[in-house]
């Protein structure tokens, strides 16, 4: 909620995690990747999956809360993702479902997306470990995977009997059950 909105009545409640995947088609069998090979990777300087086929890299604009997400993992990320933007020949994705889309369908993709998305729209997306940690609800829990979204309620300053009923089923413990099934760690007020 930026400061004018909430001057106008808006409020946000965190009610969720995801973790936030490095993730690859399918029908890669690639397990995962250090941050290192990562960096290297969108920097230009690593082209090639270890068997040899090309790395088809999916980007999201400058500004987008994915790119935002993967500058903050360290600074040489920051780096080689501005090395990427600038790349001729690399695949733009400007939504979620476009991003998806592309790493299911390109041989060799690699890009970004939420354990939530594939979760919920049955994505044929191989989430990749990092650093040798599986990105998963658990690991999340344990705090041994480090990258995730938080989400949020939004709401106006009053909000509607259904936009109410639905805030409430997502805070009951149905809500929270549903949630977990669909990638998301429950967050408790």
């Amino acid at each position: 909620v930026t400061p004018e909105e909430g001057r106008q009545g808006a409020s946000a409640r965190a009610y969720a995690r995801t973790p936030f995947v490095i993730a690859t088609g399918a029908k890669n069998n690639s397990a995962g990747l250090t941050l290192r090979r990562l960096v290297e990777i969108y920097s230009g300087k690593v082209t090639r999956w270890p068997d040899g086929s090309p790395i088809r890299l999916v980007v999201r604009s400058d500004f987008d809360v994915d790119t935002i997400a993967m500058r903050a993992f360290s600074p040489e990320m920051s780096t080689a993702i501005t090395a990427a933007l600038v790349r001729k020949g690399l695949r733009m994705a400007d939504t979620d479902q476009d991003n998806a889309d592309a790493l299911e369908q390109l041989p060799g993709s690699l890009g970004t997306t939420t354990l939530t998305q594939i979760v919920t729209e049955n994505r044929a997306i191989r989430p990749l470990a990092l650093d040798g940690v599986t990105p998963t609800l658990q690991s999340l829990t344990t705090g041994d995977y480090h990258y995730f979204k938080t989400l949020y309620l939004v709401t106006g300053r009053n909000p509607s009997p259904l936009a109410k009923d639905f805030v409430a089923f997502v805070r009951s413990p149905a809500g929270q059950a549903v949630l977990a099934r669909s990638g998301n760690l429950p967050l408790q007020e």
